[in-house]
């Protein structure tokens, strides 16, 4: 499932109406969904920018360290994947306590793949 996230030390400095997410690769699928987000949004009078990045690790870590940036696409397992660094990495530590799911937006798939064997 993909969550968008928000530091929880983190207040955005956008005016109200205005929205940044940070959503991944443009050709991928988590700008897709933000960019289905960004125009539900144009019908409800909010301006939401979508801050294309390099997956889901950038997204939170630009949330994190840009309180331009609200919001972010992830999927839900990250907070366990960051959890694992956290004894050894401070950011890590601080990016995973700070993570706050906002919204669920859809269930992702999952595909097991094995060696076809005679």
């Amino acid at each position: 499932m993909f969550l968008v996230f928000i530091p929880s030390h983190t207040v955005a400095q956008n005016s109200p109406m205005e929205i940044k997410i940070a959503t991944g690769n443009e050709a991928g699928e988590y700008y897709s969904v933000a960019k289905d987000l960004e125009e539900f949004a144009l019908t409800k009078n909010l301006d939401i920018d979508l801050i294309p990045t390099r997956g889901a690790l950038d997204n939170i870590d630009s949330v994190f360290r840009h309180e331009t940036i609200s919001l972010g696409v992830t999927q839900s397992d990250l907070l366990a994947f960051l959890n694992t660094f956290a004894n050894k990495d401070e950011i890590a530590r601080l990016q995973a306590e700070s993570i706050r799911a906002v919204l669920p937006l859809y269930d992702e798939e999952v595909h097991l793949s094995y060696p076809k064997r005679h």
